[in-house]
Formats: C-alpha cells, sequence, structure tokens
C-alpha cells in the first residue's frame, strides 16, 4: 500500500461514529464522541463523573449512546 493510502485509512478510522450534544441547563451543553471500538459504558461514565451527573442521568446517556 502507498503512503496517502494508509493516511486515508487512518482519517476513516478516526472519524467519530456519533457525537451526542447533552444539555446540562442554564444553556451550558458539552459534547460527547464515541469512536469506534470505544467502550460505551466507560463512555456514559466518565462523561457522568466530569459533570456530575446522577446514576439515573448516567443511565439515560448510556441508552442514547448505545
Amino acid at each position: 500500500m502507498t503512503t496517502e493510502h494508509n493516511e486515508v485509512t487512518e482519517l476513516i478510522q478516526e472519524e467519530p461514529l456519533l457525537f451526542i450534544d447533552v444539555n446540562l441547563g442554564a444553556n451550558h451543553t458539552e459534547r460527547i464522541t464515541v469512536n469506534q471500538g470505544d467502550d460505551l459504558k466507560e463512555t456514559a461514565s466518565k462523561f457522568a463523573k466530569l459533570h456530575r451527573l446522577d446514576a439515573d442521568s448516567e443511565a439515560r446517556l448510556l441508552i442514547l449512546i448505545q
């Protein structure tokens, strides 16, 4: 394979599968990016902890990204 082909392949593999904008209230929105191979439970958990979401909100978030 050529170097150019490898670069294009890497770009395609790195392209996110999904973006979700999460409304955290008071005109504050944060984005979750889901990539190929991500552990969705871990992604939801990290986001919830970072933004101090309760367990119910974390569970709903996981449902959305699955």
